[in-house]
């Protein structure tokens, strides 16, 4: 026998017990980025909503019907304020990140991949309401909302996708997994499939107009884009969608839509 002690041919890590390196697409689903992405996006849209949002006096009169929604769910509780769901989005965010004991590090290149992936989402959303609302995309999606100011339009955009992502996303599909799986012990796959189909039609719902009667063709719509932001959730994590159903609403009432009046 040689005395010679053969080498291994598999890879070995130089430092033993080494944490794995984290990937782009992990590092996108984890709080840290997300909040890091999202934090602008916050402070833009609340910094905006005083500017076009507002009356002269400088009282918000105008917000996503989301967003109003946790504004009313927080005074119930004797809280106010009109910044309190932003501040308690970004908050969980930054506890689950510290309860997850990851890194602080940013990486940049991972948030501008964020965009760009969030940009690519986008388009087969404005796919799914050509193929369901064909020819009827810009008149039913703006309504009244295309008399207002460009910068009004671009705000009430980006709070849609903020506050309507943080209610039917993160909210309910979280509360209805919740519910699926931990209470009444069923597989994950079925409570993602729940949580989904669940948040899905709740969308959808929000979406009809009162005092205009059911739409089955728009509820389909709504329903159809809640399953497809809901996978992308999923998937890809909160501030990909947040940022996919902003871009959407962008795309919708600022460029695809002229202004009327």
């Amino acid at each position: 026998m040689s005395r010679r002690r053969s080498r291994s041919r598999l890879p070995t890590s130089k430092k033993a017990g080494a944490p794995a390196p984290v990937g782009y697409f992990s590092l996108t689903r984890l709080p840290w980025h997300n909040f890091c992405f999202l934090l602008p996006i916050v402070i833009a849209y609340e910094a905006a909503s005083l500017r076009f949002l507002a009356d002269p006096s400088g009282q918000v009169v105008q917000t996503v019907r989301a967003q109003r929604l946790f504004e009313e769910a927080f005074e119930r509780f004797g809280v106010l304020g009109m910044h309190l769901p932003a501040i308690t989005m970004l908050t969980v965010l930054l506890l689950w990140h510290l309860l997850s004991r990851d890194s602080w590090k940013v990486r940049f290149d991972v948030l501008a991949g964020m965009a760009a992936e969030a940009a690519v989402w986008t388009f087969p959303l404005l796919m799914i309401a050509v193929i369901l609302t064909p020819g009827v995309l810009i008149q039913a999606e703006a309504g009244d909302v295309t008399t207002w100011p460009l910068g009004a339009r671009l705000t009430i955009s980006v709070g849609a996708g903020l506050y309507e992502e943080l209610l039917f996303r993160m909210v309910i599909i979280a509360a209805v997994d919740f519910l699926l799986v931990d209470l009444f012990r069923l597989s994950k796959r079925v409570g993602a499939v729940g949580a989904v189909g669940v948040s899905a039609a709740a969308f959808a719902v929000y979406h009809l107009i009162p005092g205009t009667g059911f739409s089955l063709s728009w509820f389909t719509l709504y329903a159809a884009a809640g399953i497809y932001l809901g996978a992308v959730y999923l998937l890809r994590g909160f501030g990909i969608v947040v940022a996919a159903h902003a871009l959407y609403d962008v795309l919708v009432l600022t460029i695809l839509s002229p202004q009327q009046g």
